[in-house]
């Protein structure tokens, strides 16, 4: 019986330490739930956001955008998981292996603001007038299905470049956890123009995992004939207790019903060349 109250004792911990919140769904979404603030995207449509290269958005309005010095705002409006961000030379691309990385994979963001550098296109061997398409594939968390969007711009000369828009460029995030280069999605090709793999090193997953372990009863006292002691009976009954609400708990994780807690990183902010809205949030300015 002490066995049996030990068991059950640690699984109603187990069950109380579990965050009961449903997970995002693509679903959920009119817009993407990470979108480019900076520069202006595709649209979107959760019924095609899992068409590769673009979420089965064409190409439509181009923005013009600086060969060099630029900046990638995103938005997110919910937890994401294996975040990347790509460009191409093609101004309508086809296929998802017409992109290239040039940064780090964003193992974790949550909702808020990210900003980071866009490439120096004019070092990848783009000139002034040429176009390009950027790139997010990202993951809702605890889904497996990766999803896409788009940006177009056509590169113009930077000196003296502003952006007619007004947008967020701060990392506003509870979450950030960035992979390191070797943990890092790597496609298309190195500064040296040498063609890599399509993926080098792994995008893995950070999000919790539950796994319930049987607990095995061990008897102090013998059996007699074909029957189980009380003590026997009582501990098997336990562990079974435990591993049927195990079983329960995974199923639910994994069909997203459940969320697990994860630790939060600090808050990084980029508060260079930026000025302060009437909301508080700094950002970039827009000019005519």
């Amino acid at each position: 019986m002490l066995l049996q109250a030990v068991l059950l004792a640690a699984a109603t911990s187990i069950a109380t330490a579990i965050s009961v919140t449903r997970r995002a769904a693509i679903t959920d979404f009119t817009t993407s739930p990470v979108a480019f603030a900076w520069p202006p995207p595709r649209g979107f449509s959760s019924s095609n956001a899992t068409d590769a290269p673009c979420g089965g958005i064409p190409s439509a309005n181009r923005t013009s955008y600086p060969i060099a010095g630029g900046d990638i705002a995103l938005v997110q409006q919910t937890d994401l998981d294996n975040v990347n961000i790509l460009y191409t030379n093609l101004t309508d691309p086809t296929r998802f292996h017409a992109f290239s990385t040039y940064s780090d994979t964003i193992l974790n963001i949550s909702a808020g603001h990210f900003c980071q550098d866009a490439p120096d296109f004019g070092n990848l061997g783009f000139q002034v007038g040429d176009n390009a398409t950027l790139l997010i594939i990202y993951q809702l968390e605890g889904v497996q299905e990766y999803y896409y969007h788009c940006a177009d711009i056509n590169l113009v000369d930077a000196t003296g470049f502003a952006s007619p828009v007004e947008y967020v460029c701060g990392n506003y995030t509870s979450t950030l956890d960035i992979a390191s280069d070797d943990e890092s999605l790597h496609l298309g090709e190195d500064s040296a123009g040498n063609a890599s793999p399509s993926q080098e090193g792994t995008t893995s997953s950070t999000s919790s995992e539950f796994s319930g372990a049987a607990a095995t009863a061990s008897p102090t006292s013998s059996t007699s004939g074909d029957g189980l002691s009380a003590a026997a009976g009582g501990g098997i009954g336990a562990a079974v207790t435990l591993v049927l609400l195990a079983l329960i708990i995974g199923g639910a994780y994994y069909a997203g019903w459940i969320g697990f807690g994860r630790k939060r990183s600090g808050v990084a902010l980029d508060t260079s060349s930026l000025s302060s809205s009437s909301a508080g949030i700094t950002t970039k300015q827009a000019h005519a």
